[in-house]
């Protein structure tokens, strides 16, 4: 299993490593204009890096995408599972 990574924001994500990831992973992405993002794997809707349906917000220099399954509420402890 890979080895989990954080971002400045404070969310973890794994970097692919052949396993199907799992619903709280977040993936990594540099564009050719060295534009980093983070996004969430296996969300319910796919994630673009240009003009994302998400309405992903700049942290730093880090384009941040918000999922539609509200995991990053769940990992920053904002909502507990029922």
């Amino acid at each position: 299993m890979a080895q989990k990574k954080t971002t400045r924001t404070g969310r973890t994500y794994s970097p692919p490593d052949g396993n199907a990831p799992s619903t709280t992973q977040w993936a990594a992405s540099l564009t050719s204009t060295n534009v980093a993002h983070v996004y969430p794997l296996n969300d319910l809707r796919r994630h673009s890096l240009r003009d994302c349906w998400c309405r992903p917000v700049d942290d730093e220099g880090v384009i941040v995408h918000r999922s539609i399954d509200g995991r990053e509420l769940f990992e920053t402890g904002e909502r507990k599972p029922s």
